[in-house]
C-alpha cells in the first residue's frame, strides 16, 4: 500500500488493490491459526513468512515472474476459486503453470468479461499476463483464490472518435456485456457516443446504456430523451425501452417525451410509448391524463388510438375529465377509433356510471361489428352485478333479429 501505484491499473483501481493488500496484511498479522508470523515491508516488497505459509515476495508495480517470488514446484493441478468484485464465484481446476492470459480467457468464457477488461489478483499481488499461477502459491499447493477486478481503461480508449467504426461498436458491445451498472465513467463515455454521426455507434450505445445506467440517472434520461426524435424508427423504439430502464416512476422529462411519441408516425414507436407510459407514469396523475387527452383531438387517427390506449393505463376509474374526453371519440369518423373509445370507456368509467352504461348500450346495435363487440365487453365493466337496467337491456338484445347482436 505504501508504494502508491500498481502497474497496468488506473489510479482508482490501484487504490482498490492497495486497500485489499492492506486488509490482507492486517488479517495475516492478526491470524494465529494460519501460522503467519511476520509481514515485512522492504524496498517496496512484501515478504510473508511462517511455518505453514508460502514465502512470497512481489514488487508492487512489477512482474513477479522475474525472480521476485520464490520458486514453486509444479503440482498435478490446483483448485482455483475465482471471485469477482460483485460477489460471483467461479471454481476452476487448472494446471499450476497456467498463465494470467490463459486464466483471463477462462474467466471471459464463463462470465463474458473480455480479457482486456480484467485485472487478476492472487492474494495481494497482481498477476501479469505471462505470470504462472504457481509463482504465487506455496510448493505443492492444491488450492488457491484469485480476485477479478474490472478495468475499463482499454475499452474506453476504443470509444474515441479517432478509432475505427468497428472498434467503437465492439467497445460499446463489451461495455453492455459487463453490466457494470452505475459506473459514472462508463455512462458518461457511452452518453457521448449517442452524439456520434454513425447510426451503428448510436444504436449500440443505447444498448450499452440499458445495462450501464442506474435508475434515476438524470444525464442518461436527458440523453436518451434526445434520441426519441432520431430518424430511424428502430432507434426510437430502443430509446424508449432504455428510458423505461433508466427513468424513475413519475420522471417529468421522460413523461413529456413519451407523450409526444403518441403522435409518432411509426406504429411500433407508438406501441412502445404506450407501454412505457404505463410503467413510468403515476396512475391517476392529472398532468399526465391531460397530456394524453390532448392527443385525442389529433388530426391523425393513429395518434388518437394511441392516446386511448395510454389512457387505459394512466387514468383512474371515475376520472371525470378522462371519461368526457373518451366519450367525445364515441362518434369518431374512423371506426377503429370508435370501438377503441367504447372499450376505453369500459375501463375508465366506474361501475354503475349511468351515463357510461347508456353510451355503451347504444353501441350494441352499431353497424360496425368491432364496435358492437367492444360495447358488449365494456358493458360487463361498467355495470354492477345484478344491475336491473343493464339486465333489462341485455335481455332485450337477446331477442334481436341479427345473430351477431345476440
Amino acid at each position: 500500500p505504501s508504494h502508491g501505484s500498481v502497474s497496468g491499473l488506473s489510479g482508482f483501481e490501484a487504490a482498490e488493490v492497495a486497500e485489499a493488500a492492506s486488509c490482507l496484511a492486517e488479517d495475516l498479522c492478526s491470524s494465529e491459526d494460519d501460522g503467519f508470523e511476520d509481514l515485512v515491508h522492504e524496498d517496496n516488497c512484501v515478504l510473508v513468512s511462517g511455518d505453514e505459509s508460502p514465502l512470497l515476495a512481489a514488487r508492487l508495480g512489477g512482474s513477479t515472474s522475474g525472480g521476485a517470488a520464490t520458486d514453486a514446484t509444479d503440482g498435478p493441478s490446483i483448485h482455483l476459486t475465482v471471485k469477482s468484485s460483485a460477489g460471483d464465484t467461479l471454481e476452476l481446476l487448472v494446471a499450476p503453470t497456467i498463465t494470467g492470459a490463459e486464466l483471463k480467457r477462462k474467466v471471459a468464457a464463463s462470465w463474458e468479461i473480455p480479457p482486456s477488461c480484467q485485472s487478476l489478483m492472487v492474494g495481494a499481488w497482481v498477476m501479469g499476463e505471462s505470470d504462472s499461477l504457481c509463482v504465487f502459491c506455496r510448493p505443492g499447493a492444491t488450492a488457491s483464490t484469485a480476485l477479478v477486478l474490472i478495468s475499463l481503461d482499454i475499452v474506453l480508449q476504443d470509444l474515441r472518435k479517432d478509432q475505427t467504426l468497428n472498434k467503437r461498436v465492439n467497445a460499446l458491445a463489451v461495455l453492455g456485456r459487463l453490466n457494470n451498472r452505475g459506473n459514472d465513467q462508463a455512462v458518461a463515455a457511452v452518453c457521448d457516443c449517442l452524439c456520434d454521426t454513425e447510426e451503428d455507434v448510436r444504436h449500440q450505445a443505447l444498448r450499452a446504456l440499458h445495462s450501464l445506467a442506474a435508475p434515476g440517472d438524470t444525464r442518461a434520461v436527458t440523453v436518451v430523451c434526445s434520441q426519441l426524435v432520431r430518424a430511424e424508427p428502430a432507434h426510437r423504439v430502443t430509446a424508449i425501452r432504455v428510458l423505461c430502464n433508466v427513468a424513475d416512476v413519475g420522471c417529468e422529462r421522460a413523461l413529456v417525451a413519451l407523450c409526444a411519441r403518441l403522435e409518432d408516425i411509426s406504429v411500433d414507436v407508438r406501441r412502445e410509448a404506450v407501454q412505457a407510459l404505463g410503467k413510468i407514469a403515476t396512475k391517476g396523475d392529472e398532468c399526465n391524463v391531460r397530456r394524453i387527452c390532448v392527443r385525442l383531438q389529433h388530426m391523425e387517427a393513429y395518434a388518437r388510438l394511441a392516446a386511448l390506449d395510454a389512457l387505459r393505463k394512466v387514468a383512474l376509474r371515475g376520472d371525470e375529465y378522462a371519461i368526457r374526453c373518451v366519450s367525445s371519440r364515441l362518434e369518431d369518423p374512423v371506426a377503429d377509433v370508435r370501438w377503441s373509445a367504447v372499450d376505453a370507456l369500459g375501463e375508465v368509467a366506474e361501475r354503475g356510471d349511468e351515463r357510461a352504461i347508456v353510451a355503451v348500450c347504444a353501441r350494441l346495435e352499431n353497424a360496425e361489428g368491432d364496435v358492437r363487440i367492444a360495447a358488449a365487453h365494456a358493458l360487463g365493466h361498467v355495470t354492477q352485478r345484478g344491475d336491473p337496467t343493464a339486465l333489462r337491456v341485455v335481455k332485450a338484445y337477446l331477442g334481436h333479429p341479427y345473430f351477431y347482436v345476440r
